[in-house]
């Protein structure tokens, strides 16, 4: 996509480090050869060694302060980049108050507020899920669905927030009250949600069809790059993500169309220099937004493109952030990629994680990555929505990819408690 003389001059801020699972993009971010890296994050953590200084600061809410402190300690800066879901707001204001390429701060406020994109897409024209927005407490939810036209089965998901947290199916009037009522006490216990601008909620249509997710490096407004990853149906009432498959498995022509919806909806946002991870569901209307996550995608998503399409989003993003030119990419898939998230079969305190050694000499083997040690409290629904870490595996059919990643977790074992299981793939059924 570039060389390293085109970044060793380049100074970047990076705002916020996410957790120790987005070590292999930080990886990435080091490996261009940028020739400063500077850190904004209210903690010095495991990034630290992988930056060249750091500025201890808020890497969430925008204010004038945090302005003010990056301009005396960064010095004059090239880009602001981000690859943290929280940081996005924070990263789109000081990047639009340096003057530098990004989005603005309005475009990743909307982004980020499910209740504002969908009025967006309304209003654009574009497919929306029916829904109606409750706040804490609200008394009458039954009739803000009626008027806006939702029947049961419904989700419930927190109108903000990242990863399916608090995201499930309700089937009828009895279930959900009790749901609103668990999700009410569910958030003041968990710490993530104080990064939320409110806790209200959305409920909305079920919409039945295949989730997948498109991601795409916007420059200029001009589409440089889209791939659809489709998505494993998750274990419900829960929709904790289990893992996915790319090249997707769906037809030319509906890729097509999502490719198409997601484009129109990140234009229709103001989104028009970005990579983004963009989730929709393909229904019985055609594709429908769900979210627009104006960065790159979690847990696997770098590896799949990397390894698929050899493509680097991590560049992409950087280049897009640097304003250096992103060349026009067509996908042009070089193998079969599958994943699963490690999901513990039970609530517990985490044992031992135990690969075999020889699970990385597999010719199937892609990465394997495990954030989460032993000692700490996993939960998984209805208690919480933890996961450990995340395998891929390669092959050169869907065939070979899916019984590659079968045999790789086969030769992994992980303790909950007193017992060790070895991670099902859940979800992800031969072809």
């Amino acid at each position: 996509m570039g060389s390293e003389y085109d970044y060793a001059e380049k100074r970047l801020l990076l705002v916020g480090t996410g957790g120790i699972k987005r070590r292999p993009v930080m990886e990435a971010l080091r490996a261009l050869g940028l020739g400063r890296i500077i850190c904004l994050h209210d903690e010095r953590n495991w990034a630290k060694d992988f930056v060249d200084d750091w500025i201890d600061g808020d890497p969430v809410f925008p204010s004038e302060e945090t302005l003010q402190m990056v301009k005396k300690r960064a010095g004059k800066l090239d880009a602001v980049y981000t690859y943290d879901d929280y940081s996005v707001i924070l990263t789109a204001f000081l990047s639009e108050r340096l003057g530098l390429p990004g989005i603005p701060a309005s475009v990743a406020q909307t982004a980020k507020n499910k209740v504002a994109l969908r009025e967006l897409c309304l209003q654009s024209g574009l497919p929306t899920v029916r829904f109606t927005y409750c706040a804490p407490g609200d008394s009458d939810v039954i009739g803000s669905m009626e008027r806006a036209g939702v029947t049961f089965p419904v989700v419930l998901k927190p109108a903000h927030g990242a990863g399916s947290v608090f995201v499930r199916r309700v089937n009828d009037q009895a279930e959900l009250a009790s749901q609103l009522a668990s999700y009410t006490a569910a958030l003041s216990a968990d710490p993530v949600t104080h990064l939320w601008p409110d806790t209200g909620v959305l409920v909305e249509e079920y919409l039945a069809g295949p989730e997948v997710d498109i991601d795409l490096l916007i420059q200029n407004g001009s589409v440089r790059y889209a791939v659809v990853t489709d998505n494993f149906a998750p274990v419900e009432p829960y929709f904790m993500e289990l893992g996915g498959e790319i090249p997707s498995a769906l037809p030319p022509s509906v890729l097509s169309e999502l490719i198409t919806v997601a484009a129109r909806t990140l234009h229709a946002l103001g989104a028009h220099n970005v990579c983004a991870h963009f989730e929709a569901r393909f229904t019985a209307r055609g594709g429908v937004p769900i979210e627009a996550n104006l960065r790159i995608g979690g847990a696997e998503v770098f590896d799949f493109h990397r390894m698929a399409y050899g493509v680097n989003l991590v560049e992409g993003g950087v280049r897009i952030a640097l304003g250096l030119p992103v060349p026009l990419l067509t996908p042009d898939p070089r193998c079969y990629m599958r994943s699963i998230n490690v999901i513990t079969p039970r609530s517990g305190t985490l044992g031992e994680i135990r690969p075999d050694p020889r699970l990385p000499l597999h010719p199937g083997f892609s990465e394997m990555v495990f954030f989460r040690n032993a000692g700490e409290v996993v939960r998984v629904p209805p208690d919480g929505f933890d996961y450990i870490g995340w395998v891929t595996a390669t092959g050169s059919t869907r065939v070979w990819a899916t019984q590659n990643l079968r045999e790789m977790l086969s030769l992994i074992e992980v303790g909950v408690g007193d017992r060790f299981y070895i991670p099902k793939m859940v979800g992800a059924e031969d072809p």
